[in-house]
């Protein structure tokens, strides 16, 4: 009966420190995530700066660097699967589901 017990209170640690690493993980991915697009933003204002002066227009600069953002967008949208849906699949199997400890 105690071993029963301890591996009742085994389990419940281990999902305990898994649910952890899995909570610290998405709040490191969405800091992460709110400072990439911080800086991708002033990264497109300094690209329509440079095209600006280049193309003599803030409106065609502007048109520029949002017909490169659709690009991506698109780009990010085909290649889904690959680049979010796996590594997120991938991660959370080998959290909870990977190798025992000793």
């Amino acid at each position: 009966m105690a071993y029963v017990k301890l591996q009742k209170r085994y389990a419940q640690l281990d999902i305990a420190e898994k649910l952890t690493v899995l909570l610290a993980t998405m709040a490191l991915g969405a800091i992460l995530f709110l400072f990439g697009g911080i800086v991708v933003l002033f990264l497109s204002y300094l690209c329509v700066s440079v095209l600006q002066t280049c193309l003599g227009s803030e409106a065609a600069a502007y048109a520029v660097v949002c017909a490169v953002w659709i690009v991506v967008a698109f780009v990010v949208y085909a290649q889904r699967k690959r680049l979010i849906v796996n590594p997120i699949a991938s991660f959370v199997a080998k959290l909870f589901v990977g190798p025992e400890k000793p």
